[in-house]
């Protein structure tokens, strides 16, 4: 199988706007398909009354940023401890 390298257009953690439906939200997560189709989990704000809103995956040629030129340029990559890495000791 071929190895391929993927660009993706948005970062993790970044605020996305789906142009056809208006859904808006984080970037949670990226999948990309054996046919080349990249998604985007979007997971929303808390709704009304506290309720946790349903997250989506979404086209990456749906995607427009939500966030500012400037906003965007400042993020780093994530990034931090993760709780269950092994000990590189």
């Amino acid at each position: 199988m071929e190895s391929l390298t993927t660009t993706w257009t948005f970062k993790l953690g970044e605020k996305v706007k789906d142009t056809v439906t208006g859904f808006k939200g984080t970037v949670i997560s990226r999948v990309e398909y054996l046919n080349g189709c990249l998604q985007y989990c979007i997971d929303p704000k808390v709704g009304k009354e506290g309720k946790m809103e349903k997250s989506h995956y979404v086209d990456e040629g749906q995607l427009v940023s939500a966030e500012t030129r400037s906003a965007r340029a400042r993020k780093s990559a994530p990034g931090g401890v993760m709780p269950h890495a092994p000990d590189r000791n």
